[in-house]
């Protein structure tokens, strides 16, 4: 302790932490304020607002970037189930082999961007390249601020899926999250069509210094069956300490090669279903439109290619409207 006394004669005790708490933190002020060697003032420390603030900007940067009228492809197989029992009279082209089917091309459109005081509105259909099936679907998603912390957030509020069912086409509707419900990753449970989503944006990875970790998060959902409640809760991992190759293996790192595209910075991020115990692998590029790749128990699928633009890189801006030629003089009128 140390007494202090003040101009009426009365003393005062402080305690001495607190005076060399004092002293050091006028001191970290001052080496705040201090100029550095090329006289410029010497930064501060990044406050964790600021940090905060770092941390959306780099997540928001990962969403895609969805403009009307922009289409890509992806390349679908689908595992075939063996043929369990085999009679005499099975002919040899009924027989199954465990293996993958033959590729199906799906091409996606955004057909509607409409921005509202919500946020931005997507409108993305689904349809066989070819045209061969009729399996169909449209993604209604929508992208704007949490509530939580402001940062901009995409979620898949809806899906409409078609299915041709003994030569009858039927469709249904699935609802999956509605703003400003935070969103949430979604299982293509409901359609051949590759449209699984992880929860987007990704969370921020560790800063510079620190050793990476795996980041989890764990979804609460609830799915109606009946007017009865049953829990769907998925865990959504997004891998820090894998490699490409690693996480889903060689081929996908030979199909990047072969496209000539790079083979690093991919958020690799994984869903996992509680109640089945289904899995499914996702590889992500910053801006791409859709996953580069995407793994279930029953299917794989890749990014194919992006309609005028790298996969890799924004969409390009509309191009200007043509400035409209000067119009011509009109010749005076010969005198008759």
């Amino acid at each position: 302790m140390c007494s202090r006394t003040r101009t009426d004669g009365s003393s005062l005790t402080i305690p001495v932490v607190v005076l060399l708490l004092l002293m050091l933190a006028a001191g970290a002020w001052a080496q705040a304020e201090t100029p550095s060697p090329d006289g410029s003032a010497a930064a501060r420390p990044a406050s964790p607002a600021a940090l905060a603030a770092t941390a959306h900007t780099t997540a928001e940067a990962d969403l895609p970037d969805w403009t009307e009228g922009l289409t890509w492809t992806v390349k679908a197989e689908y595992r075939r189930l063996p043929t369990m029992k085999r009679r005499k009279d099975t002919k040899p082209e009924d027989i199954v082999l465990p293996g993958w089917s033959t590729p199906a091309f799906w091409a996606f459109r955004v057909k509607r961007v409409k921005t509202t005081g919500g946020g931005v509105n997507y409108l993305i259909q689904v349809r066989d390249k070819d045209g061969a099936s009729p399996t169909m679907a449209s993604l209604f998603l929508t992208r704007f601020k949490s509530q939580t912390d402001g940062a901009d957030v995409i979620s898949l509020m809806q899906g409409k899926f078609y299915a041709l069912v003994s030569g009858k086409t039927y469709s249904h509707v699935r609802a999956y999250s509605k703003p400003p419900a935070p969103p949430r990753p979604v299982l293509a449970d409901d359609s051949i069509i590759p449209y699984a989503m992880p929860a987007l944006p990704f969370l921020p990875p560790a800063p510079p210094g620190q050793k990476p970790s795996e980041l989890s998060r764990t979804f609460k959902i609830t799915e109606m069956m009946d007017d009865l409640p049953y829990a769907r809760d998925v865990v959504q991992v997004e891998h820090q300490n894998k490699t490409l190759e690693s996480f889903v293996g060689p081929e996908l790192v030979e199909y990047m090669t072969s496209k000539g595209w790079p083979t690093t910075g991919f958020t690799l991020v994984e869903l996992r279903r509680k109640f089945d115990g289904m899995r499914v692998k996702q590889v992500w590029a910053r801006k791409a439109p859709w996953f580069i790749y995407c793994e279930t128990p029953s299917a794989r699928s890749w990014l194919w290619g992006v309609d005028g633009r790298s996969p890799f890189s924004a969409s390009p801006a509309p191009s200007p409207a043509p400035t409209p030629a000067p119009a011509s003089p009109v010749p005076p009128a010969s005198p008759r």
